[in-house]
């Protein structure tokens, strides 16, 4: 069996301007973006007071926070201005209504989910306007390298993708690799989706979700329809089908619905269809003797976790493909705690030995592989794990010499 784990990297060959965590940060941070979201949802909802929190985001964003640092301290306070809700029974809401909270200003309660939506607008606008010329090539050639790695695996293959967009669903046309969703805008079948030998799924959510009022995720193969019916179900939010903008959690509210973003992301694993993702991906990593990681800068602990695992078990393979336009040297690497190859060695916990050479410089006790990846662009960084350091975009051409 094979997997292949699509995380943010994996997206930026598609745009132009790229899809990366500046750019969504850009987007979350823009007044315009905040201005237009919120003046659409108080018409519509008539006239009710909606905070809008651009200037708070301009100061986290001062501090050099990202999209997802931003989005757990705008998730924290709101969870504590929505406290009076008696639904909300979380520590963070109790402690609040004790300690009497002085509420700065109402209307926090849709604040989240505009945030992400906001997200999910930006990557639609992205697809409909900003792919790039070769778009349509570089899906061709995702979709070749998906089904050589089926191929390989014997018909054994799943696809986890961590990214909203649809560059890896628009390259699974005709390969017979399913989502097991139910319908145009049914739930998980997850009977089929656990049973299957192919399958693609999406554990921090997508833009072709709608989370509703039955606290799980319908699914749309437009995105567009999708944002249609996230929206109606915001501005109807008394009706049937409705969009649940949060859910109560173990210590404050949590707001990961149909996206999953923020720094504590654990939580919207307990909801579906992300309970199913998250077993199936444990499942998937234990039974792959190859698991491709593209684009992945291993900030995750709920995947980390399961990656630990596949460091002890010797007849496993990893490929994980990057951007790493230095060279490497294994002697440097450890003292940054932020280096990518830093970042590999605290997940997967092999042995990393370093040598003196003739002019006592510290040198890879495996230097000839070292020497491999800084030439041709890949090689064996540690036991079983290959590191690719040339980008997706160039990993889609040199893949077959690879495999």
């Amino acid at each position: 069996m094979k997997t292949i784990f699509f995380a943010a990297g994996a997206s930026i060959p598609f745009f132009d301007p790229k899809l990366s965590t500046q750019s969504i940060t850009d987007a979350v941070c823009n007044q315009q973006n905040w201005g237009n979201i919120i003046n659409q949802l108080i018409q519509e909802k008539s006239g009710m007071s909606i905070y809008n929190p651009i200037n708070d985001i301009t100061s986290l964003k001062g501090l050099k926070l990202n999209f997802e640092q931003i989005a757990e301290v705008i998730d924290k306070m709101a969870s504590l201005n929505i406290h009076p809700n008696p639904n909300a029974n979380n520590p963070l809401g109790f402690v609040a209504r004790t300690l009497n909270w002085q509420v700065p200003c109402d209307g926090w309660i849709y604040v989240p989910f505009l945030y992400r939506e906001i997200i999910a607008r930006f990557i639609l606008d992205l697809e409909d306007n900003h792919k790039r010329n070769n778009y349509n090539e570089l899906i061709e050639k995702q979709r070749n390298f998906i089904n050589n790695i089926k191929t390989e695996s014997g018909d054994d293959c799943s696809i986890i993708s961590l990214n909203y967009d649809n560059c890896v669903k628009n390259s699974l046309d005709g390969l017979g690799i399913e989502h097991y969703f139910n319908g145009q805008n049914g739930e998980l079948d997850i009977n089929n989706f656990m049973n299957s030998s192919n399958v693609v799924y999406y554990p921090h959510g997508h833009i072709c979700f709608k989370f509703t009022d039955n606290r799980n995720v319908s699914y749309y193969y437009d995105p567009r329809i999708a944002k249609e019916k996230r929206w109606n179900g915001i501005v109807n939010s008394l009706n049937t089908n409705a969009t649940l903008p949060f859910v109560d959690g173990q210590f404050a509210l949590n707001f990961n619905t149909f996206i999953t973003t923020g720094k504590t992301k654990d939580e919207a694993l307990n909801n579906m269809p992300y309970a199913a993702y998250y077993q199936r991906t444990a499942i998937d990593f234990f039974k792959s003797d190859t698991i491709y990681i593209i684009g992945y800068s291993f900030g995750d602990e709920h995947f980390n976790r399961l990656l630990k695992t596949c460091g002890a078990l010797t007849n496993k393979k990893v490929v994980i493909v990057d951007y790493y336009p230095d060279n490497i040297t294994m002697a440097n690497e450890y003292m940054n705690d932020d280096n990518i190859i830093r970042k590999i060695y605290d997940v997967f916990k092999l042995e990393w030995i370093v040598k003196p050479n003739m002019n006592e410089d510290l040198i890879s006790a495996n230097q000839t592989e070292i020497d491999n990846i800084n030439n041709r662009g890949w090689g064996e960084i540690f036991r079983n794990i290959i590191f690719y350091k040339k980008g997706y975009e160039e990993f889609l051409k040199d893949y077959p010499g690879i495999i």
